[in-house]
């Protein structure tokens, strides 16, 4: 059980550090410094952008 919380938190650490690349990087230096290929990271970068529409929505209805 404890190696299952470790392994989450070590994702949502890494999830954090790609979400500050995303708002603090643009998309060729994301790719040199990850591996990730470029279409990848405009991918990702795609879906991120959906993603934080969606929550402005949300919070602007109050949600």
């Amino acid at each position: 059980m404890r190696n299952l919380e470790e392994e989450r938190l070590k994702e949502l650490k890494n999830l954090e550090k790609i979400l500050n690349l995303l708002e603090n990087s643009d998309d060729e230096s994301i790719s040199e410094t990850t591996g990730i290929s470029l279409e990848n990271v405009k991918s990702i970068r795609k879906n991120y952008r959906e993603i934080e529409k969606v929550r402005e929505d949300y919070l602007k209805k109050g949600l």
